[in-house]
Parts: structure tokens; sequence; C-alpha cells
């Protein structure tokens, strides 16, 4: 167990000497930890499935990465800024003003929804998908 506390250690302190700042706010913080943990979930997954893409000893170098993330992510708690983010309406579910409108109603809880919510966008010209276009 030593061997691999030593090596999170070497890698943390790889890290702070090639990134010394860290994220202020814990969601991008949350953020660097969750793509590290991504690489470690498709170093697995490939090591399982397509070895000839990587091996256990990938894992094991991208999980010591994720640790280390996971130090950083855990030392910076009490420097994190928990203030709430600005936020905004999606115009293209929501009626005037802000409030849901009926037919954003219909669909918005549902989760395999991605027929209803074209057909909504379709039906409603005036509320464009988020790139210009109409979904469909």
């Amino acid at each position: 167990m030593n061997k691999e506390i030593d090596a999170i250690l070497a890698e943390l302190r790889r890290a702070v000497a090639k990134f010394p700042t860290w994220p202020t706010d814990p969601l991008h913080a949350l953020a660097v930890l969750g793509e590290e943990f991504g690489e470690t979930t498709k170093a697995a997954v490939q090591a399982m499935y397509e070895p000839h893409k990587a091996t256990p000893a990938d894992v094991r170098a991208e999980a010591i990465q994720t640790a280390a993330m996971a130090i950083r992510f855990l030392i910076s708690l009490d420097a994190y800024c928990w203030d709430r983010g600005p936020q905004h309406h999606q115009a293209a579910l929501q009626g005037e003003h802000g409030a849901q409108s009926e037919g954003a109603r219909s669909f918005t809880g549902n989760p395999d929804n991605q027929g209803e919510v074209r057909a909504f966008l379709n039906a409603n010209p005036d509320r464009e998908a988020e790139d210009g276009g109409r979904l469909g």
C-alpha cells in the first residue's frame, strides 16, 4: 500500500508543479476530478474489452492521477467560493417572462422525451433550438 500512496503523492507534486493554480469554485474543481475519473473509466473499459488499447498498468496510472486530483479537491474545500453562479432561462422551453408554457410542462419532467421536445419546437417555430435551427 505504501507504493500506491507514494505514487499518488508523487503525482500530486508533479500536478501542482505543472498546474500551480486550482479552481476557486467547487464545480470547476470537481470537473477536473471528473475528467480524471473519466480517463480511469475509459482505461478500465479498454483494458477489459479492447486490450490492444489499454492495460491494467494504464488503469493504475489513471487511478493514481484521479486520486491526486481527489486530494487537491479535498484540501481546497475551505477555500472554495460556494456562492451560487448566475443562471438563465431556456427560452425555447419557456413561455414569456420565464413562465413555463403549457407545451413545456408536458415534457420537462420526462427524461425520454426527445420526440415530444421536437414536436413542441416544430409546433412553435418562434422557439428555435439553441443552435438557431429547428429540431427534426
